[in-house]
């Protein structure tokens, strides 16, 4: 959920990032290690769904975490996308209340740090862990929206 201070947050409303269950989903890499991928560093609230663009923009290489979320069609949304490192983070921040169905694994976000490493973040019951991997590296991924009222992000609704 999002708390004050955040992008769009608004007193009252309920609205937030949405992360489908990741039953079926396995270990992914990044992708593309040694290419920078142009535009895929934002790290803020707001800009997973880009980033997850100019992934598949930049890096033609095939199942890849972020054009898994891009291209996935789930229970009638297409509009999935690799959430960005402060997105992941709220994520990791709301993982109880989600019902804990993330296992303590590491999960891609699509902030890149440089042209071989990207942004992740490892769920565990205590504290997250924030890493920087190898883009070749194996990762799960959260596939997320943004849901809001009167401000849209990538977007998968939820009301």
């Amino acid at each position: 959920m999002l708390v004050p201070g955040d992008p769009g947050y608004v007193l009252g409303e309920f609205h937030g990032i949405i992360a489908a269950p990741p039953n079926g989903f396995s270990t992914w890499v990044w992708g593309c290690r040694g290419t920078e991928i142009l535009g895929a560093y934002g790290e803020d609230l707001g800009s997973g769904n880009q980033n997850t663009i100019d992934i598949m923009a930049g890096c033609a290489q095939p199942q890849i975490a972020a054009r898994i979320c891009g291209d996935l069609i789930l229970n009638g949304y297409s509009d999935w996308y690799l959430p960005s490192f402060d997105e992941l983070r709220i994520l990791y921040g709301s993982w109880e209340e989600i019902g804990g169905v993330y296992d303590s694994a590491i999960y891609w976000s699509s902030t890149q740090y440089d042209r071989n490493m990207a942004r992740a973040v490892k769920f565990s019951s205590l504290v997250p862990e924030l890493l920087i991997k190898s883009k070749d590296e194996g990762a799960k991924f959260v596939l997320s929206g943004l849901s809001s009222f009167e401000f849209t992000l990538g977007l998968t609704t939820y009301q």
